[in-house]
């Protein structure tokens, strides 16, 4: 999950958290509170579609490639998310997350097909894609929120649970955000 090169713009980071913040007022969310994949979608005016409901056999593609989800535009201008519902709930939270990302962050979506025979597989940029993975973390668990967790002293399997999260994203956030370390202090 971690990136070996960091290919975060300056401030990113930062305004990642001020984006997740907004979208909670936004639909009257407890600072702190979970924010629901599905709910963003919707607000967003995304469609949050199962792969099998285009035809694509998830197990066939999860052993090739290890694919989660993408976020593409249709031919009629339709938002959409397809994800890979043989995830365990909170994978898929994330994976909606992290391609809700793409939208806010209005990356351009990719074009150069990597294998024929799976249309929907695309060469992604980077960049694109940590910053991507940033924010859809942050939208799922804020800093914010991991403070008020570990002040209540919540275990890694209480936060997951209550952000609807994999125990490996509450660890990635954790460590990303600084919280484990502040805490660590004390």
């Amino acid at each position: 999950m971690k990136s070996k090169n960091n290919l975060l713009p300056r401030g990113f980071t930062t305004k990642a958290e001020k984006i997740a913040e907004a979208f909670r007022i936004d639909l009257k969310i407890h600072p702190c509170g979970h924010l629901c994949a599905f709910k963003l979608a919707s607000h967003l005016g995304v469609s949050v579609c199962e792969a099998t409901d285009y035809g694509i056999d998830t197990r066939l593609v999860e052993r090739l490639i290890g694919w989660s989800g993408l976020y593409l535009v249709n031919d009629f201008g339709e938002k959409i998310v397809i994800h890979n519902t043989s995830h365990p709930l909170g994978r898929q939270h994330s994976t909606i997350m992290h391609e809700l990302a793409h939208l806010v962050c209005e990356h351009p979506l990719p074009t150069e097909v990597i294998l024929p025979e799976l249309p929907f597989l695309r060469r992604y940029d980077p960049q694109h894609e940590q910053e991507a993975e940033y924010l859809g973390s942050t939208l799922q668990m804020t800093r914010k929120g991991l403070v008020w967790a570990m002040r209540r002293k919540m275990s890694i399997t209480q936060i997951a649970d209550y952000y609807k999260a994999s125990e490996d994203m509450v660890d990635y956030r954790l460590h990303i955000s600084g919280v484990s370390k502040q805490f660590s202090r004390k």
